[in-house]
């Protein structure tokens, strides 16, 4: 139950910041017609759900407001969880919860390699050498977000050295 600015700021974390990161490498690969094309028309679906899913807000509310004998009371505010839920039965709120959290680690994924390919360009390029390789790079990313418990020791072993390109 997140309100209007606590959706706006959901939308722009997710959607915009891993489009900015993204957005330049589609257009190459798409070119000059297809990037754009591609664009529009993954723009036109966006907004046809957005919409759908305003309406079937919108409806919900109806309907809560009719079960309550025709009362007027304070606007309900829906999780897109509790929507699922409210439509489909619990089981739309397990698939809505389970998509919503696979979409999460989705984009948290994509940062973490755009940035593993980032660093590993600008260590490669600051020490002169080509020995880190963006896993190396990506598994320290995630050691420090998890708290820092990796033996690097290990990682130097032989079992550990094709997986990381040590």
């Amino acid at each position: 139950q997140q309100g209007v600015v606590g959706a706006v700021f959901a939308l722009v974390k997710s959607f915009i910041g891993i489009g900015v990161l993204s957005l330049p490498f589609a257009m190459m690969k798409g070119g000059y017609v297809g990037g754009p094309v591609g664009l529009a028309i993954i723009a036109i679906i966006a907004h046809h759900c957005m919409q759908l899913l305003l309406e079937t807000s919108r409806l919900v509310a109806v309907a809560q407001e009719s079960s309550a004998g025709g009362k007027t009371t304070a606007p309900q505010r829906l999780s897109f969880g509790m929507l699922g839920k409210y439509v489909i039965g619990r089981w739309g709120k397990v698939v809505v919860d389970y998509s919503l959290l696979a979409s999460q680690m989705g984009f948290c994924v994509a940062y973490i390699i755009f940035i593993a390919a980032n660093l590993s360009d600008v260590i490669k390029h600051e020490t002169g050498s080509g020995f880190v390789s963006q896993r190396a790079v990506a598994v320290c990313e995630l050691d420090g977000a998890l708290g820092g418990g990796l033996n690097f020791g290990a990682c130097r072993e032989k079992r550990w050295s094709i997986f990381l390109g040590f």
